[in-house]
């Protein structure tokens, strides 16, 4: 199964400044792609932009599991509280992943609705959707409301991760081109993952 999303049904309300207008679906496949060459580190889900009967869009692969709105935590009207119930059913180490992935694209709105919370057994896993607000044109007052956005200390797989997105900049710079990313997105990127690789 999989999620179909066309590009005419993307608005631009409510889009902060630094993002392009419109091209969502090429961001979500934009984002799936920085994952890939990360390792799948923050295991977004496969994403692909195409065209759907005669409507270009992104398809992405669905993915069963629970929204953090669906559980209720996106109710809470305090931020601490908020974080105190997620923490309750997902770890410190389910959620790194997602927070340096965001910090990589530069995602301007990860909120309740945009992870799913996936039961595996005896603990939980996060699954990152929902990437058109990424990937801005300036690192600049790119502020946000994150759940995820606690301080995170970067681990060794974060490191790697960090060090194979920077492997293989040449290969994902070119797919970003093909996917026509503006190419001021693609410099605040690795200006980003320079920041976070070598602080």
């Amino acid at each position: 199964n999989a999620i179909w999303k066309p590009s005419s049904g993307e608005s631009s309300k409510g889009l902060r400044e630094l993002v392009e207008p419109m091209f969502q679906a090429r961001r979500e496949r934009a984002a799936y792609l920085i994952d890939k060459h990360m390792g799948h580190h923050a295991g977004a889900p496969p994403t692909a932009y195409r065209a759907l009967d005669g409507r270009v869009g992104c398809l992405q692969l669905y993915v069963p599991g629970k929204s953090a709105t669906e559980l209720g935590l996106e109710k809470l009207g305090k931020y601490r509280e908020r974080i105190s119930i997620l923490n309750e059913h997902v770890t410190a180490e389910a959620k790194r992943p997602i927070a340096l992935f965001d910090q990589v694209i530069g995602n301007l709105d990860r909120h309740g609705g945009n992870f799913l919370v996936v039961p595996t057994g005896s603990s939980n896993a996060l699954v990152p959707i929902d990437h058109g607000i990424c990937l801005p044109l300036v690192n600049w007052r790119q502020d946000s409301s994150s759940v995820l956005e606690e301080e995170h200390r970067l681990a060794p797989a974060d490191l790697a991760a960090l060090d194979a997105l920077i492997a293989t900049r040449g290969e994902l710079v070119a797919e970003l081109l093909e996917l026509k990313i503006d190419p001021r997105a693609i410099l605040a990127l690795f200006e980003r993952v320079g920041e976070l690789a070598y602080r």
